[in-house]
Formats: structure tokens, sequence, C-alpha cells
């Protein structure tokens, strides 16, 4: 069976930004997008406004069935937004499932806690595996929030600040990495393979996988 590849080559010495652009997105994936998640999504969302980046947050989850509350945010996360001064709209309304379509369309995605999430992604992600970047957040009981929220803080604050770091003109591909630069000079063309919706590999304008066990905190190349 012949593979379909989705051919986008983007070249850097051109600043102006292309017709399919929209914002760049960072993903953030926990169990029932309920409570870690939803914060996560909500504190980036409103410091990147601060910070007058265009970025923006989105949020999903793994097991969003397993949620038998009445109300569609956790008590915890909504008190760490008031105590911040975080409005309501930085996050979604209800509860989302991950699908296929939000790995393709995002450019980083992050999971809370990689004992727990990465398992979930094998079994019902396996081609994205090691393209998520995933944190150390546990979830109640193993962890109280007196302890995820300052965590998922600290590491929403490093995740800014790298954006914020990275090259202005070329921000949706900027130099996403743990460790090393993703790309090479900055006049170079860059085609990057990520998988599509069908499963197949996609040749985008996008970060390549994460390495395998990463779960240091976001950082962007020198």
């Amino acid at each position: 069976m012949a593979r379909r590849l989705d051919v986008v080559v983007i070249c850097s010495c051109n600043p102006m930004p292309l017709p399919y652009r929209v914002d760049p997105t960072v993903l953030f994936i926990c169990t029932g997008n309920y409570y870690r998640s939803r914060f996560a999504e909500a504190l980036f969302n409103h410091h990147a406004e601060l910070r007058g980046l265009n970025w923006r947050a989105i949020s999903r989850g793994l097991a969003i069935e397993r949620v038998i509350e009445i109300n569609r945010l956790s008590r915890f996360t909504l008190a760490a937004m008031l105590q911040r001064g975080i409005k309501r709209q930085h996050t979604s309304e209800d509860l989302n499932a991950l699908t296929s379509l939000d790995l393709i369309e995002t450019d980083l995605a992050i999971a809370m806690c990689e004992t727990e999430h990465r398992p979930m992604m094998i079994e019902k992600y396996p081609l994205w595996v090691d393209h998520v970047i995933y944190w150390r957040v546990r979830d109640l009981p193993d962890s109280q929030p007196s302890e995820a929220i300052p965590e998922i803080e600290r590491q929403v604050f490093l995740l800014l600040d790298g954006i914020s770091a990275s090259n202005p003109i070329d921000t949706r591909l900027s130099q996403l990495s743990h460790s090393a630069p993703l790309y090479g000079g900055t006049d170079q063309q860059r085609t990057v393979v990520r998988p599509t919706r069908d499963g197949q590999p996609s040749r985008r304008g996008q970060p390549p996988p994460v390495k395998s066990g990463c779960s240091r905190p976001w950082q962007p190349a020198r």
C-alpha cells in the first residue's frame, strides 16, 4: 500500500505568514480534561495574552468518560484560576476528548504525567507516543492540588519563557526542543515527517518527534 505524503515546504527566509497559518497551538493532555490540563490551558492562555504572544492553548482528555462529576470543571482548577485572576473564558466550557486531528493540528503536545499518560497514548495513539512531551504532575490522590497546581504553573511559565525567547519571525516553527536545535540555519528549507489523520507519515512544517523518555521542561533550542 503506497504511503500518502502531504508535503509542505516552508522557507524561513520569507517572514510573511503563509495563507493557511493560524495561531500556533499548544495542546495539554490529561486523563479526564477536568483538572490538570484545564488549569494548564487557562494559565497559558491568560499569560500568553498578557505577554502579547500569538500562541494559544487547548486541552483534551484521554478518558473523559471517567469523569462522573456534574460540574464540568474541577473546583481545584476554578479556585486556582480565581486566585490568579484568570477569566473562565481562557479554558474550554466542557470536557473534550483527544482525537488524532488534535494531535495533527497542534504545534506542541504536552501530557501531564508520563507514568499515567504514556501507557494510555501507547494504547490509543501509538504513532504519536514519542511526539508528546511528558511532565510529571500526578493526579489525585497521588498528588494534592497544593503540589500539582504550583508544579503546573512552574512548567507553564518555563514554556512561556521559552516561546517568548524564540525567534518572533518564525514563531510557528520556532526551534522547539528539549536539548538541541531541530533545524539548521535560518535560511534552510524545513521538511519534517509526522503522522497524518490516517496514521501515515506526513511532511509538514511541524516539530519532529520528541525522544522517548523525555520529561524535562520544554526549552527552546540555542
